[in-house]
């Protein structure tokens, strides 16, 4: 990819891999975080490396550097494009001012309700006998079935239009978690494994034994999915329908 030396350009990066998370850098590069998943946020800088789970999204503001000079976009170690400086007439670009928020109500934490839900590692060993997909995984104890069309019939839990609720997510193995809520956006409060500055987003990447709050407001009623990106996980279970009514 050829960019103007000098320049600030947006750079858009989906992980659409179902199954990697990707550390996400920019050796050397001057770059800014403008948006998580499509919610702006305050710019920062990208640092080290960001971890971007399956179905994840970043928006970034990269510095071009002198013509000539080449910068690579890795996954670790592993290159995933080269961005290469070009000559050009232009100035020198300034950063872009913060995107615009996007119109998500703010959750009161004052009055929300809170909900415990633990991603767990079933250990149900298929027998010889068995038919039907495996369970491996599970949420609060129970497993989805892939194949069981009213599955989304019994929903996880049932919340209240309007209501403002804090999910408290726990992964109880050592597995990595892109826990994605359909038809809603949520705030990310905290988390005992690694500093928070807030943010909306609408899917999280839960660590390995970590346990993290998000926040909400269930202002769109229906039946949603809730459940990590990753496919295998949550063809074994890691799945479930969230009401809101």
């Amino acid at each position: 990819l050829e960019l103007p030396a000098g320049q600030v350009v947006r750079l858009r990066v989906l992980n659409l891999d179902n199954t990697v998370t990707y550390r996400l850098n920019l050796p050397g590069a001057e770059a800014r975080i403008y948006a998580l998943d499509g919610h702006p946020i305050e710019p920062r800088e990208l640092g080290k490396e960001y971890w971007l789970g399956p179905g994840m999204r970043i928006d970034l503001a990269v510095r071009v550097p002198a013509a000539g000079q080449e910068l690579s976009l890795r996954n670790g170690p592993m290159r995933l494009a080269t961005l290469k400086s070009t000559a050009t007439t232009e100035g020198a670009g300034d950063w872009p001012a913060r995107l615009p928020r996007n119109p998500v109500a703010e959750p009161d934490l004052a009055r929300a309700e809170t909900l415990r839900f633990n991603f767990e590692w079933s250990a149900k060993l298929a027998g010889v006998d068995d038919k039907g997909p495996a369970k491996y995984w599970q949420i609060n104890g129970q497993a989805w079935d892939i194949n069981d069309k009213t599955c989304a019939d019994r929903p996880i839990a049932s919340l209240k239009k309007d209501g403002h609720y804090i999910f408290e997510l726990r992964n109880m193995a050592q597995y990595l978690h892109p826990i994605h809520l359909h038809g809603l956006s949520f705030k990310v409060l905290d988390s005992n494994r690694k500093k928070i500055i807030p943010y909306f987003t609408d899917t999280y990447l839960l660590g390995k034994n970590e346990v993290a709050r998000i926040a909400l407001v269930a202002d769109n009623p229906g039946i949603w999915m809730f459940h990590c990106h990753v496919i295998d996980h949550m063809e074994t279970g890691l799945m479930a329908a969230i009401e809101v009514a």
